[in-house]
């Protein structure tokens, strides 16, 4: 530290020059969207009289979950090849993950994270119509598929004064904090949240076994143009047509066929991927 202070003599001079590199940031961004055709026969004579509206909510449902599991399929890479990984034990690839996850591998991956300077809150979107944020303090959030729920609740402590002592249940501090969908509880510096269709490595570990991740999104880590409204616009665009003199040309002169498509942007790119982490383990 002394070596490198930026002293100055009585006379000044051109000493202590800096410079500086600019860092590119690339992501990516594609346009991606959908159809379904129907006729109003389908219509006229189908039992349910809100079928229309019942296909039109699939439509909006169907394009979340495909940008929900696009987003997390890009965190879970970007976290595994840019950013702070945790094995098991002593393995340092999936490809030998033989073991299931414990407290102590918990605390080595929050050691990397602070040393990365990863903040320990986030923001959540609350509100019914997305229009409000509010900053979850008190340690990471660590996202996990329901298959490692038993995992995490039968975790001992450092102490090793018994199985889950190590867990401590969201009803034991819910009074107290901002509880996100989905929270259970905290293990360490993590508080756990269920994803229930978090994505799954088959046969990625050793012997060809199943291998799940925790997820670790620190604040600021990444950016995305998603599905989700803020309320005042929307980012994705339908367009629905009815049967009828609408529809009607030389390839349906009756004008029997009518459509419902639905298209948006999608993009990722990461901004500090070292504030992404993740535990790859087997299950308990």
């Amino acid at each position: 530290i002394v070596d490198r202070l930026p002293a100055l003599t009585e006379n000044g001079g051109r000493v202590n020059r800096v410079g500086f590199t600019r860092t590119q940031i690339t992501g990516s961004l594609i346009k991606q969207g959908f159809f379904t055709e129907y006729t109003q026969e389908s219509l006229d004579f189908d039992s349910d009289s809100e079928l229309m509206s019942h296909i039109t909510e699939e439509m909006l449902v169907g394009a979340t979950e495909l940008t929900e599991a696009q987003l997390q399929k890009d965190l879970i890479n970007t976290a595994t090849s840019s950013g702070t990984v945790q094995y098991p034990g002593t393995v340092t690839t999936k490809a030998t993950v033989a073991a299931a996850a414990d407290y102590d591998d918990l605390m080595t991956l929050s050691i990397a994270l602070d040393n990365n300077k990863t903040p320990r809150q986030t923001k959540m979107i609350t509100g019914s119509r997305m229009t409000d944020t509010k900053t979850v303090m008190g340690g990471r959030v660590m996202y996990i598929g329901p298959d490692l729920i038993p995992l995490v609740r039968k975790m001992t402590d450092i102490s090793g004064s018994g199985v889950g002592s190590g867990f401590i249940s969201v009803e034991k501090y819910a009074d107290a904090s901002t509880i996100m969908n989905g929270e259970i509880g905290s293990v360490d510096q993590f508080r756990i949240v269920v994803v229930p269709e978090m994505l799954t490595s088959e046969g990625g570990g050793a012997s060809a076994v199943d291998i799940y991740p925790m997820l670790v999104v620190g604040d600021g880590s990444f950016t995305t143009i998603g599905f989700q409204t803020d309320g005042k616009s929307l980012k994705f665009t339908t367009t629905h047509k009815k049967p009828g003199k609408e529809t009607a040309d030389v390839n349906d002169p009756y004008g029997e066929k009518g459509f419902y498509s639905i298209k948006w942007y999608y993009g990722f790119m990461a901004l500090r991927p070292e504030r992404l982490g993740i535990l790859w383990t087997k299950k308990a």
